[in-house]
């Protein structure tokens, strides 16, 4: 790290800020989306080490996966509409670290319904004629109806993590790992602006800026994940876990197994894993 990199850096953390930010045994960490296959690996790796709170929508598909699990506490909290919040402040209450492995699909699917069960055909077809065939539109109608869109799934139910962490957590907070998406940093160049048809680049590109505002006061470091569509849940959650224990700000890109370390307002700096 060039000598005015280190120094900025410094600037920018309070004293001891590195050395308190480090996970110790025994602390919590909430790992949203516990139930999907890349949240459970999760899950059982911290196991080992943390106190897991393991957060899903349906606590009761993972239950048995975690039967043999004692460090592992399930919560059933949903991320968007009401009540939400609530369920989220007791599921983070003191955990020092958040790592969130949620998200939705770039079109639309089956996940995107509100039960995650459903076809979502028929809406989305009444939406797009709704909104005279402008797909932005029609996304947004959807939106506005609860579906798990982009914008609900990847921006708003993230803002509503890191609201509750805030309010649950105060100064307890440490690390918080966020599972984003190749191109984000490039939705403007092809072949990416396809993928973002619907915005869910845009979608979890806002999730980031969230996430680096709220980090900018060094009460938590913040890191993100940026995977590539071939890399397996397994992969994914080697993935989150390893960053998890990186110093600092860091970003995972699409360019391989290279993390840029930055913490505003230094400069980047980036080195191999």
């Amino acid at each position: 790290m060039p000598p005015t990199s280190l120094l900025a850096l410094l600037l920018c953390l309070p004293s001891g800020r590195c050395l308190s930010s480090a996970l110790c045994p025994g602390d919590t960490v909430a790992v949203i989306g516990a139930s999907g296959n890349v949240g459970k690996l999760v899950a059982l790796r911290l196991a080992e080490s943390y106190t897991v709170h393991a957060v899903s929508r349906s606590p009761e598909r993972v239950e048995a996966f975690f039967s043999s699990k004692p460090s592992i506490r399930l919560f059933g909290a949903e991320l968007k509409g009401t009540g939400a919040s609530e369920a989220l402040r007791e599921a983070l209450r003191d955990a020092q670290a958040v790592v969130v492995c949620t998200g939705t699909t770039a079109f639309p699917t089956k996940a995107w319904s509100p039960d995650g069960k459903e076809g979502v055909g028929q809406p989305t077809l009444q939406a797009l004629l709704g909104a005279k065939l402008d797909v932005r539109k029609a996304v947004a109608a959807l939106d506005a109806k609860g579906f798990n869109t982009p914008r609900n799934v990847d921006t708003l139910a993230n803002l509503a993590v890191l609201d509750a962490w805030r309010e649950a957590a105060g100064a307890k907070r440490k690390r918080f790992v966020l599972m984003s998406s190749i191109g984000v940093q490039r939705r403007e160049q092809m072949p990416f602006p396809i993928l973002n048809t619907c915005g869910v680049l845009d979608a979890k590109a806002e999730a980031e800026a969230a996430l680096r505002v709220d980090a900018v006061s060094c009460a938590f470091m913040p890191s993100i994940a940026q995977p590539r569509p071939r890399v397996t849940s397994s992969g994914c959650a080697a993935l989150l876990t390893k960053i998890l224990f990186t110093p600092l700000y860091s970003v995972h890109t699409e360019e391989g197994w290279i993390f840029r370390v930055r913490y505003p307002p230094g400069p980047a700096c980036r080195r191999s894993v």
